[in-house]
């Protein structure tokens, strides 16, 4: 799922499951005890990684819709029909959102990993 949204590129048509893989992630971390962090620092972190994947969660169903669907291999996901012609603009400011918050929210998991690290080796 990281490496999904570490080098997006929303201009492009995607398959449906490394978006299925973020609200998984997002169910299983939410308001579950097992996931929180007794150190006050780490939990800090896993909060802002979460609220970075569901403000992803959030943008990703809002800009983007099924565009066609395979009967073994999913459904596929763009934020514009590309048989409709020519991209118009909006569409480029909707990638770029897209594009800018994937990377925010992999930004906030290679922090919580660093910072695991180092609080886990003190």
């Amino acid at each position: 799922m990281i490496e999904f949204f570490r080098y997006p590129d929303f201009l492009q048509v995607f398959r449906e499951h490394p978006q299925g893989r973020l609200f998984d992630f997002l169910n299983e971390w939410k308001d579950n005890p097992k996931r929180e962090f007794i150190d006050e620092r780490l939990e800090e972190r896993r909060k802002a990684l979460f609220e970075a994947g569901e403000k992803l969660g959030r943008i990703l169903g809002a800009l983007t819709s099924p565009v066609m669907s395979m009967r073994s291999g999913g459904a596929f996901y763009s934020i514009w029909d590309k048989e409709s012609g020519p991209i118009p603009e909006w569409v480029h400011r909707n990638a770029n959102t897209l594009n800018e918050t994937a990377e925010s929210f992999v930004a906030e998991y290679d922090r919580f990993l660093r910072e695991t690290r180092l609080i886990v080796a003190e």
